[in-house]
């Protein structure tokens, strides 16, 4: 439903001759013809008008059927003796005459003129509008006789010009198909209102005649609206022209003393990837702020732009041209007031790389916001990184692998649990310069950064998280607050591919109120270092999302120590040496941290407590193949020791 119809779609035909067989326009019937067998016969003092008896004094009978008789094939006219005339039976009854079809007159229009209040002022709940909605939802066939026939009865329980309106959009948006056929392969019907209620599919010019027509009989002012519309077929590459035929028909109307629009094509549903209709309502299309409209809807009635701008019904007007350039986000995106902070433009001009930052507006705040790139109708993965700023911000980098023409789509979901995101805003770019030898990004759905839960975890102040981390020398290590000493691991992954035994390059150590995490990189890229924590049904759930570039390692890059469970339930911390592989028969300074630890020992030589909570042992590596372990006791010398730490002689 994209672009809607083209100027020729808004052609009506009137006042076709009754020779011409494709009639657009029939005569409503409103009686029944006689009888075809009925033998019609004068009866004295009567007189014969439109092929029925009258008497001359003003009764209608009614006749009742005699036998014809049977003439001879050799009897003469002359000699014909006529069969007894029809009586009647009933001076009351009457046969009902066809009236000729009456138009019904225009309604006067009041000059167009931005709406004195929001949309939110005069339906401050869609609830209470459920009476006329389920009226209009429920209504007969029988009731699809006319136009006026339809609309009398949705008017019915309407309290107000604003209820009858409402009723007249539901139905239509309820049984009206948007005609692909004639959009897409020019096969042209009639979009007069009598035929779009007959044939129950139209373009977007038979949506908004067959809404003008309910409003005719209501005697309500509305209008067809033709102009320009960022819809299916949309590409922002194409600008729209003045000279160009118009491809999209709305309507305003006028209720308690202000112009609305109403969108009827695009509030019945949508098309999907395969041009097929999908009936799917959209309360958005019913009224919305003017403000809202411009983004994609640009009146153009004639050839003078000037008479056109009124009916944008704002109090600044866009040109031709800004309408042309302005951002088109979709629907749910205006709904939810998502603001477009960085970009407000739809096509943009990329050299490397482009920082797109949108905002969740006062509404509602997005829960999660993914992406997608797109070009010649592939996704193009691994290019988008998406991080969770402040104040309800996001932030899309795309880095295109190469020049050409992109389309970006950012889609979000209120819902921060959602596995499903829905469509936002498209932006199209043009890259004109490619990153040479450009690193793919980890794979990851949504934004970089802690999950909108991550404080149930025991994590404080997630504001503060930084996601994105850059090293120069392989190395990372960090710090977190936490309220609790909490149970944690991490996974680590490559952009580039897989890495053998991966996950030992990070090690994560928590304490009483803060989680230290250490990653080495052994290749340069992006890698994703994911926290998970347990909760409190005993299962580990992802809880922060870091995106490092590693754009320098250091020669031969280690795995880190074996870290056993007991070291994370005696809150210790490794301090050195850091690295899993440790030289054979060289002398080593271990040391790590804990205000649980009473006691610790390796290759049989005690820890020397050095401080409060720290502990230090200088003794020389074993051989290659021996286990050189850490072991801890928290009951000391006499208490178990349990293993702590393990590294690998090499």
């Amino acid at each position: 439903m994209g672009c809607g119809s083209s100027k020729s779609e808004f052609i009506q035909v009137v006042n076709v001759p009754s020779t011409t067989t494709s009639t657009i326009e029939r005569k409503e019937r409103h009686v029944h013809f006689p009888d075809p067998e009925f033998v019609l016969h004068k009866i004295p003092g009567s007189r014969l008008q439109n092929g029925i008896n009258h008497n001359t004094n003003g009764s209608r009978p009614v006749f009742k059927r005699v036998q014809s008789p049977k003439i001879p094939a050799n009897t003469r006219a002359s000699n014909f003796k006529m069969a007894p005339p029809l009586v009647p039976t009933s001076p009351k009854l009457t046969v009902p005459r066809k009236r000729p079809k009456v138009p019904l007159a225009d309604v006067e229009l009041p000059p167009p003129r931005p709406p004195s209040t929001k949309r939110e002022d005069i339906i401050s709940d869609v609830a209470a509008l459920n009476k006329v909605d389920e009226h209009a939802l429920t209504a007969p066939r029988s009731m699809e006789g006319s136009v006026e026939i339809l609309a009398r009865y949705l008017m019915v329980p309407a309290r107000s010009d604003l209820e009858k309106v409402r009723g007249f959009y539901r139905w239509i948006t309820n049984n009206i198909a948007y005609d692909t056929d004639s959009h897409f392969l020019g096969k042209r019907k009639p979009v007069d209102a009598e035929s779009v209620l007959r044939l129950k599919r139209a373009v977007s010019s038979g949506y908004s005649n067959l809404f003008a027509g309910m409003c005719r009989v209501a005697r309500i002012p509305a209008k067809c609206i033709q102009g320009f519309a960022k819809g299916f077929d949309y590409n922002p590459f194409e600008n729209f022209h003045e000279l160009d035929s118009t491809n999209h028909c709305w309507n305003a109307v006028y209720v308690q003393d202000d112009w609305r629009f109403i969108e009827c094509s695009w509030g019945a549903g949508h098309l999907d990837s395969n041009k097929k209709f999908i009936y799917s309502f959209k309360e958005f299309y019913f009224m919305p702020d003017p403000e809202e409209v411009i983004f994609a809807h640009f009146p153009c009635m004639g050839t003078d732009l000037a008479e056109s701008k009124p009916w944008q019904l704002l109090e600044e007007p866009l040109d031709l041209a800004k309408f042309n350039k302005v951002l088109k986000p979709v629907y749910r995106a205006i709904g939810w007031g998502v603001q477009f902070v960085s970009h407000k433009i739809s096509v943009l001009d990329v050299w490397k790389k482009v920082n797109v930052t949108i905002q969740s507006g006062d509404k509602v705040s997005l829960g999660v916001v993914s992406a997608q790139l797109i070009q010649n109708e592939k996704e193009i993965r691994h290019h988008i990184m998406i991080l969770k700023l402040s104040d309800g911000k996001f932030q899309v980098t795309v880095r295109p692998p190469t020049k050409g023409k992109y389309i970006l789509k950012i889609l979000g979901n209120v819902d921060p649990d959602a596995t499903e995101t829905l469509g936002l805003v498209e932006y199209y770019l043009r890259c004109h310069e490619a990153i040479p030898d450009c690193q793919p990004y980890p794979d990851h759905f949504g934004p970089w950064g802690p999950v909108t839960a991550v404080q149930s975890f025991g994590f404080v102040s997630p504001e503060s998280i930084n996601p994105s981390i850059v090293t120069d020398n392989g190395r990372v290590t960090f710090s977190l607050e936490t309220s609790k000493c909490i149970e944690a691991v991490t996974r680590l992954s490559y952009g580039l591919g897989n890495i053998a035994d991966i996950d030992d390059y990070a090690m994560l150590e928590s304490t009483a109120n803060e989680v230290h995490i250490t990653a080495h990189f052994p290749r340069n890229g992006f890698y994703k270092l994911k926290i998970m924590s347990k909760s409190d049904k005993d299962d580990y759930k992802q809880a922060i999302n870091y995106i490092i570039e590693c754009r320098k390692t250091i020669e031969l890059s280690s795995p880190l120590p074996k870290v056993y469970k007991f070291a994370r339930e005696y809150q210790c911390r490794l301090l050195e040496p850091l690295d899993l592989l440790v030289t054979g028969r060289t002398e080593i300074n271990v040391r790590f941290m804990s205000d649980k630890v009473k006691a610790a020992t390796i290759l049989g030589r005690k820890f020397q407590n050095v401080s409060n909570n720290e502990w230090e042992a200088v003794v020389t590596s074993c051989s290659p193949g021996e286990k050189f372990i850490v072991y801890g006791s928290i009951s000391g010398t006499a208490g178990s020791f349990k293993s702590l730490y393990e590294f690998k002689i090499v």
